[in-house]
C-alpha cells in the first residue's frame, strides 16, 4: 500500500512540475514576443522621427525591415516553445511510463514467485 502512495505521489510531483514548466515556457515565450513587439514599435517611432530630418532614409523600406525582423524573431520563439512543449511531454510520458512498470511489477514478481513456489513444491515431495 505505502508503495502505491508512493507511486501516486511521484505521479502528482511529475504531473505538478510538467503543467508548471508548460505554464513557464508560455508566459515566458509570450512575454518575449510582447517585448518584441514593444521595441518594433518604438524602432518605427525612431526610424519616423529619423525619416524628419534625413530625407535620403527610405523610412517605408526601413519599418519593413524592422516587421520582417519582428516576424521571424517571433516564429523562432514559438519554435522554441513548442520544442519546450514537447520535450515536457516526452518527459511526462517516460516518466509516467517508469511509475506505471514500478507499480505493476511488484504485484506481477508476487505472482510469479508463487507460481514457481507452487510448480516447485510437487516436484521435491515426488
Amino acid at each position: 500500500a505505502w508503495e502505491i502512495v508512493q507511486h501516486g505521489l511521484s505521479m502528482a510531483w511529475i504531473e505538478t512540475t510538467a503543467f508548471l514548466s508548460e505554464v513557464w515556457t508560455s508566459f515566458t515565450g509570450g512575454f518575449q514576443k510582447a517585448w518584441n513587439t514593444a521595441v518594433n514599435w518604438t524602432s518605427k517611432r525612431i526610424l519616423e522621427l529619423q525619416g524628419l530630418f534625413d530625407s535620403s532614409l527610405d523610412v517605408d523600406a526601413a519599418k519593413k525591415m524592422a516587421d520582417q525582423d519582428l516576424e521571424s524573431t517571433n516564429a523562432e520563439i514559438d519554435r522554441q516553445t513548442q520544442a519546450a512543449q514537447l520535450l515536457n511531454i516526452t518527459f511526462m510520458v517516460v516518466a509516467l511510463s517508469i511509475i506505471v512498470h514500478g507499480i505493476s511489477v511488484t504485484p506481477l514478481m508476487a505472482l510469479y514467485k508463487r507460481r514457481r513456489t507452487d510448480k516447485a513444491e510437487p516436484a521435491s515431495t515426488a
